[in-house]
């Protein structure tokens, strides 16, 4: 199968041992996730002493759009509206907290799990990493 043919001919197995099928998808960012996994299989062949070259080298990887976007008004409206309801019926008040916490910030879930108080600066309202 070609890097191409594989964006466009994903195959995923849904169910258990006895009865399965087969869910066929195809999309350019898996293709590019498939191969960067095949690449990182052949360099680790290649340092272990297994193989001496990685088939993949040279292959063009597609092009992917960006998917920035942000909530409209009446998104953030129901958004809040929703926060306050989950409030009332007794929502973790955890999980609350760190939704408006990446709302007001922008962080990414990943980035607001690993932040540490010591990247915190209270006084000018900043929270910074330092490496």
């Amino acid at each position: 199968m070609r890097f191409r043919d594989l964006a466009l001919h994903t195959a995923n197995l849904v169910g258990n041992r006895n009865n399965f099928r087969i869910i066929v998808r195809g999309r350019p960012g898996t293709a590019n996730r498939a191969l960067a996994v095949i690449s990182a299989l052949f360099n680790y062949a290649i340092d272990s002493g297994l193989c001496t070259e990685n088939p993949t080298k040279g292959v063009k990887r597609y092009r992917l759009k960006r998917h920035d976007r942000y909530l409209s008004t009446e998104e953030l409206i129901r958004l809040g509206e929703a926060l306050v309801k989950a409030e009332q019926s007794y929502v973790s008040p955890f999980a609350i907290a760190a939704i408006r916490f990446m709302l007001l910030t922008g962080c990414r879930s990943g980035e607001a799990l690993n932040l540490q108080w010591k990247w915190l600066d209270k006084e000018r309202g900043l929270a910074m990493q330092r490496y």
